[in-house]
């Protein structure tokens, strides 16, 4: 706009960045400005010296209905059509930001129109959104399952609870994340890659995975002995464990695809640097996995050792001791000479 007159320039939207925006080659030049009060629309006389006391700024322009290939008619009987809009601070032809955008229902019929909120939300939940579900997904459910392919070998109640407690607060993080998506965000199941289909049915299989582990089978102490319920017990420690490995999975690429929405198809943020964010904290979960497993795994090393010294003394005093895991009888003497010292 230049004292006040405005010229509308057509381009052609190709893509995402700014070399695929290229200038369609018409223009309409527009022969008043107006602005608008709060208090409502002002006349044409005092439009341009309103337009530094307020926050907004209405411009009118006209097009013929041919153009739009309707006529009176046709127009009497649309359906609302959608307009959306940016507005951004510079000068230049560039990004207009996050928040700089927004969507209205005209209806040419009657010249009434309303705001109409864009599908995914606001920029501030999707972050929210984003945020939760790689806390969630990214660290605390990955510690878990890390921490229960070491309850067995560790023996570990600590091992145990760790992994109760990353698995519960993970589910609880990601429902968060969940309800932002299913409330807050329009047209969920319409989105790029299918990435809000794949996301009810990763929570969908995540709260029967939740479930599952309540409702596990009895723990086999002696793993020698066949029963129906030892049988039950190897069945649910197999699917329970390949299941939580494969909804992670599924999980963790559904988690790259919305870093990549919101980088290519939202621009707000960079996918190199959340995808490096994202690769780090899983990493820095199963590092964390190893250290917890290889401690827990050298003290139960050390209790066993000390019980088989325990053993073995109580093992001479009696003359019964094993030598490479076969038993060996010590002789009289031997056992007489061992009570003696004592």
């Amino acid at each position: 706009i230049n004292d006040g007159i405005g010229n509308v320039e057509s381009y052609a939207l190709n893509g995402y960045t700014l070399n695929d925006i290229q200038p369609a080659g018409s223009s309409f030049p527009l022969t008043e400005t107006l602005a608008e009060k709060t208090t409502g629309p002002v006349s044409r006389r005092r439009a341009r010296s309103l337009l530094t006391q307020t926050e907004s700024t209405y411009i009118e322009f006209t097009t013929p209905l041919s153009s739009l290939g309707m006529n009176s008619t046709s127009l009497m009987n649309s359906f609302p059509i959608d307009v959306i809009y940016a507005i951004g601070s510079s000068s230049a032809l560039d990004y207009h930001g996050p928040f700089g955008r927004g969507a209205a229902q005209v209806d040419l019929s009657t010249g009434l129109s309303k705001e109409k909120s864009i599908g995914g939300g606001t920029a501030q939940q999707r972050y929210n959104h984003g945020v939760l579900m790689w806390t969630a997904w990214g660290a605390l459910i990955p510690l878990g399952i890390g921490f229960g392919k070491l309850i067995r070998l560790t023996k570990s109640k600590f091992v145990l609870y760790l992994h109760i407690f990353c698995q519960t607060s993970g589910i609880s993080i990601a429902t968060a994340g969940f309800i932002i998506a299913m409330v807050d965000f329009k047209d969920y199941t319409n989105t790029p890659f299918h990435h809000g289909q794949l996301g009810i049915a990763v929570m969908a299989l995540a709260y029967f995975q939740f479930v599952n582990g309540l409702l596990r089978p009895h723990a086999v102490h002696d793993r020698e002995e066949i029963t129906i319920w030892t049988t039950a017990r190897y069945a649910w420690e197999y699917i329970h464990s390949f299941s939580g490995v494969a909804i992670t999975a599924i999980a963790v690429v559904n988690s790259l695809l919305g870093i990549y929405i919101l980088s290519d198809y939202f621009m707000e943020v960079s996918f190199s640097n959340w995808f490096a964010g994202f690769v780090t904290t899983v990493s820095i979960a199963l590092v964390l996995v190893y250290l917890v497993g290889r401690v827990c795994y050298n003290k139960l090393e050390q209790d066993v050792l000390e019980l088989e010294d325990i053993a073995r003394e109580k093992d001479e005093e009696t003359g019964n001791i094993e030598m490479n895991g076969l038993p060996i009888s010590l002789p009289p003497e031997m056992v007489r000479q061992k009570q003696s010292e004592l």
